[in-house]
C-alpha cells in the first residue's frame, strides 16, 4: 500500500504516453499537482479512496485524451468547476468526485448536454450545489450510473420537479438523489428507466403524492427506496413483477432516530485514524473508514453500518481494518446501540483498552462479536455471557493480553446455545475443558495457545462429525485419542492438535475424512505404525507428524501419490524410515514444503522433480536442484552422506535466502552460479572436503548475514575486491576456521564488518540471525568475530 505525496516534479511527469494511472485506495495524501491533468495522452485517472486535501486545479485541466476520473472518497479534496472546465473534458465517460468538500454550483442540464459521452456521474456528498432548469433536453442516453445524493438539488418549478432528462435514459442501471429538496410528484415518466434500472433511491425529499404504478417492466430492479418523504395510498402492485427486488418501500420506513447517528459521532469522536501498516499482511483494503460519518448524509451510508430500513435501527457494525486507535471507555456511546446485531471492531489499535461490562447491554439483540487483534487487554468481564443469542464470538489474537476466567469460561458452553464459532485464540484461560459441551451448532472451535490443560477429554473428538475446525495448538492437553468415535468425519477440514503432550497411537479414523485439509499433530508424544494403508483423504493439502515419537517404514511415493492435494508435508524427527522406488510418480505440481530431516532417507525421490513450487526442502540433495530452484526460500541438506561436487545449477534463484549443506562429503568449489543469489542471507558449507580459494565474488551480495566454511579445504590468501564498494554489507557471522586459508584476514573487511557491530540482543545473549529455526548465537566462539 502507497503511502506519502505526489510531487509537483515528480518522475511520473515524464512520462508523457502514460494512458493510465490507477493510484486508488492508498494512503497518499498532500494536494494534486496539475500536471496529473495536463497530460496530452492520459485516458484514465484514478485517485480515490486517498486523503488528498486542498483544490483540485480544475482550471488547468486541458487533458483531451481523459475518459475516466475517479477523485472520490478523499473527503479533503475542494475547488470549485468553472463551466469552462466541461468543453476541454468532452470524451469523459466516467465522472467519480462523491464524497469530498467541493463548492459552487453546477446545473445538471448543461452539465450533461456538454459531456455528451457520459455513462457514470457521481456527485454524492461532493459539496457540490446541483441545481436544474427541468428542460427536457436530449443526453446521451447510454448513462448507466447517476449519483446525485446530497446535492442540495432544488427544482425551480412547482410542478413536475423530477428532471426530465432523467427520464430519456433509457439504460440507466443506478440512481441515487436522496437527501436532496425535491417535492411535488413522482413523474410517469419514471417508468421509462425501470427496464434497465437496479436501484432507486429517492429517500430523504419531499415529494408527495402516490407512487406511480410504472414497475411492469422491473426485471433488473433489486432496490427502491423512498423513506423520508410524504408519499401516501398504497404499495403499487406492479412491484409484484419485480422478482429480484431486495428492499421495497413501505410507508412505515422512518429514517433513522438522531440518537443512534450521535451514537456514532460520539464514538468517532473518541477515535483517531492512524497510518499502521502492522495489519497490511492481514488486510488487503486497509483504509480510514469513518472518514464518510459527518451529519452531512445518512448515517445508513456511512462504511461499515448496516441499518434496518423497516424498523429505523442501525443493525451492525464493522469497522474492521479501519486504521483505527484509541480507547472503547465503558460509557461509550456504542453501548447505546441497543439494536446492534453484529459488532467488529477487528484489527484495529486499541491499546489498554479493556472489554467493557456494559458489553451486556446488547443480551437481547447481538449475534456476532469480533474484537480480534484489537489490543485489548485485562479481564474479559462475566457480562459477556449475557450475550445469550451469539452465533459467532471472537476474542483471538490480543497479544495473550485478555484473561478469561475459568467460570466464565465453561459458563459460555453452557449460555451460548445457539453458538457456531468460538474463537478465543492468545486468551489465557488457564483451565481444563468442561466436563461436557452440548452446542450442537458449533462448527469451529479454536482455543490455541490459550494455556488450556488436563486430559482432553473424549466428547472432544465426538464433536468432529459437526465441527468444520478444531485448533487445539499449543496446549498442555495430555491423553490420547481414542481409537472409535460416534459420527462420521463429513465436515472436518481444520485439524490442529499439534505442540501438546498428547500419547498413545493414532487410530484409523483420523485418516478418513473426505474433506480433511489441514492436519497437524506436530510436537506431542505420539508412537507407533501410522495406518498409511487405511488413508483416505482426497481434500488434504497439509499433513505434519513431526517431533513425534513414531516408526515404521513410509514408501514416500506410494504416498505421495494418493495425496494428490498436498502442498505440505512434514515428517522431520521421528523414527520413521522414508524409502523411494524412484518411480516418477505424479504429484501435485502445487507443492509447496517439504520436511524429512531425521528419516533415513538415502537416495532423492525421481518425483520431486515435478514440485516445480518447491519452496522449502528439508532432506536430501537433489541431482535435478535446477529444476526447483526458481521457487525456493529455504533449502537446507545439512547432516547427510552426499558426495560428489555441489551442482551448478543456480542461474533461477531469485527467491532463494538460505543454502545449508553442512555435514556432508562435499568436494570441488563453491558453484559460481551463487552470485545470482542476490537475496542469499545464510549460505552453510561447513564440514564438508570443498576446495579452491576464498569465494571472494559473494563480496558484494546485499543480503548475506552468514557465511561459514569451516572444516573444508580452502587455501590461499584472501584478496578483497578493489572496486566494490561496501565490501559484505549485512555480514554477521564468518566462520573460516579449520582451513587451509593464510595471511591475515584483510583489515578491508575489518573495517566494513558494521553489521557485526550492531548485534541486536535478547536477554543477555547476542542473536547474529534467526531464520526460521536457523539461529547462529555467539555461543560459536571460534566462528563468530564480533566488532566493539
Amino acid at each position: 500500500m502507497l503511502q506519502g505525496t505526489i510531487h509537483p516534479l515528480s518522475s511520473l511527469f515524464n512520462l508523457t504516453h502514460l494512458t493510465h494511472l490507477q493510484l486508488s485506495y492508498n494512503r497518499l495524501n498532500g494536494t494534486l499537482p496539475s500536471w496529473l491533468f495536463t497530460s496530452p495522452s492520459l485516458e484514465s485517472l484514478s485517485l480515490s479512496g486517498n486523503m488528498f486535501s486542498g483544490n483540485v486545479p480544475f482550471d488547468s485541466f486541458a487533458s483531451p485524451s481523459l475518459k475516466e476520473l475517479y477523485l472520490s472518497n478523499n473527503n479533503q479534496l475542494g475547488g470549485q468547476i468553472d463551466v469552462q472546465t466541461f468543453p476541454q473534458l468532452t470524451n469523459l465517460t466516467d465522472l467519480y468526485l462523491s464524497n469530498n468538500n467541493f463548492s459552487g454550483e453546477l446545473e445538471l442540464d448543461s452539465l450533461l448536454l456538454t459531456l455528451t459521452n457520459l455513462y457514470s456521474l457521481d456527485l454524492s456528498h461532493s459539496g457540490f450545489s446541483v441545481t436544474t432548469k427541468n428542460t427536457n433536453h436530449y443526453v446521451n442516453p447510454g448513462v448507466t450510473y447517476l449519483g446525485l445524493a446530497s446535492c442540495k438539488l432544488k427544482s425551480n418549478l412547482i410542478e413536475g420537479p423530477f428532471p426530465p432528462s432523467i427520464c430519456n435514459m433509457s439504460k440507466l442501471q443506478f440512481l441515487d438523489m436522496s437527501n436532496n429538496s425535491f417535492g411535488g410528484l413522482i413523474p410517469q415518466c419514471f417508468g421509462n428507466i425501470i427496464p434497465s434500472i437496479s436501484m432507486i433511491d429517492l429517500g430523504n425529499n419531499s415529494f408527495q403524492g402516490t407512487i406511480p404504478n410504472v414497475y411492469g417492466g422491473c426485471r433488473y430492479l433489486e432496490g427502491l427506496i423512498l423513506n423520508g418523504n410524504q408519499l401516501r395510498g398504497e404499495v403499487p402492485s406492479s412491484l409484484s413483477k419485480c422478482q429480484w427486488l431486495k428492499v421495497l418501500p413501505d410507508q412505515r420506513i422512518c429514517k433513522i432516530e438522531v440518537e443512534q447517528s450521535e451514537a456514532l459521532l460520539l464514538f468517532k469522536q473518541n477515535l483517531s485514524s492512524i497510518n499502521d501498516t502492522s495489519f497490511d499482511s492481514i488486510c488487503s483494503d486497509s483504509h480510514p473508514i469513518m472518514m464518510n460519518w459527518n451529519t452531512n448524509t445518512d448515517c445508513c451510508n456511512w462504511n461499515g453500518i448496516t441499518c434496518d430500513y423497516s424498523t429505523g435501527d442501525i443493525i451492525g457494525i464493522d469497522v474492521s481494518c479501519g486504521m483505527l486507535q484509541g480507547t472503547i471507555h465503558p460509557n461509550t456511546s456504542l453501548f447505546n446501540l441497543l439494536h446492534l446485531q453484529t459488532l467488529s471492531l477487528a484489527n484495529n489499535n486499541f491499546s489498554g483498552s479493556l472489554i467493557p461490562h456494559e458489553i451486556g447491554r446488547f443480551s437481547n439483540s447481538l449475534t456476532h462479536l469480533n474484537l480480534s487483534r484489537c489490543w485489548f487487554s485485562g479481564q474479559v468481564p462475566p457480562d459477556i455471557t449475557l450475550l445469550h443469542k451469539l452465533v459467532s464470538l471472537d476474542l483471538s489474537l490480543n497479544d495473550f493480553a485478555l484473561n478469561l476466567g475459568p467460570y466464565v469460561f465453561i459458563d459460555m458452553f453452557r449460555l451460548f446455545t445457539n453458538l457456531e464459532e468460538l474463537s478465543l485464540q492468545e486468551v489465557n484461560i488457564s483451565s481444563v475443558l468442561p466436563a461436557t459441551i452440548d452446542i450442537t451448532s458449533l462448527k469451529l472451535l479454536n482455543l490455541g495457545y490459550t494455556e488450556m490443560k488436563g486430559i482432553l477429554p473424549r466428547y472432544i473428538f465426538n464433536l468432529i462429525h459437526s465441527v468444520e475446525t478444531l485448533d487445539l495448538i499449543c496446549n498442555s492437553f495430555t491423553g490420547d485419542i481414542p481409537l472409535e468415535i460416534s459420527g462420521n468425519l463429513t465436515h472436518l477440514t481444520y485439524l490442529d492438535l499439534s505442540i501438546n503432550k498428547l500419547n498413545g497411537t493414532l487410530p484409523s479414523w483420523l485418516f478418513t475424512s473426505p474433506s480433511l485439509e489441514y492436519l497437524n499433530l506436530t510436537d506431542n508424544m505420539l508412537s507407533g505404525n501410522v495406518p498409511f494403508e487405511s488413508f483416505a483423504l482426497p481434500s488434504l493439502e497439509t499433513f505434519d507428524l513431526s517431533s513425534n515419537h513414531f516408526s515404521g517404514e513410509w514408501e514416500l511415493d506410494t504416498l505421495l501419490s494418493s495425496l494428490t492435494n498436498l502442498e505440505s508435508l512434514d515428517l522431520s524427527y521421528n523414527n520413521f524410515s522414508v524409502t523411494s522406488k524412484n518411480a516418477y510418480q505424479y504429484v501435485n505440481l502445487g507443492f509447496r514444503t517439504l520436511r524429512l530431516a531425521s528419516c533415513k532417507l538415502k537416495v532423492f525421490p525421481n518425483s520431486f522433480r515435478g514440485m516445480k513450487q518447491l519452496e522449502c526442502f528439508d532432506g536430501v540433495i537433489p541431482k535435478c536442484l535446477g529444476n526447483i530452484t526458481s521457487s525456493l526460500v529455504m533449502m537446507d541438506l545439512g547432516i547427510n552422506l552426499f558426495q560428489g561436487t555441489i551442482p551448478n545449477v543456480f542461474e533461477d534463484c531469485r527467491q532463494l535466502e538460505g543454502l545449508i549443506l553442512n555435514g556432508n562429503q562435499l568436494e570441488g568449489k563453491v558453484p559460481s552460479s551463487l552470485s545470482r543469489c542476490q537475496w542469499l542471507r545464510v549460505l552453510d558449507f561447513g564440514n564438508n572436503h570443498l576446495n579452491g580459494t576464498f569465494p571472494g565474488w559473494l563480496e558484494d551480495h546485499p543480503n548475506l548475514q552468514a557465511l561459514l566454511i569451516k572444516s573444508n579445504n580452502f587455501h590461499g590468501h584472501i584478496q578483497p575486491s578493489s572496486s566494490i564498494e561496501p565490501l559484505f554489507p549485512s555480514l554477521r557471522v564468518l566462520e573460516l576456521s579449520h582451513d587451509r586459508i593464510v595471511g591475515q584476514l584483510p583489515a578491508k573487511y575489518i573495517q566494513r564488518f558494521n553489521s557485526m557491530k550492531n548485534v541486536v540482543k535478547s536477554s543477555t545473549t547476542p542473536k547474529y540471525l534467526s531464520m526460521g529455526s536457523y539461529e547462529l548465537h555467539s555461543l560459536m566462539m571460534s566462528a563468530i568475530m564480533e566488532l566493539k
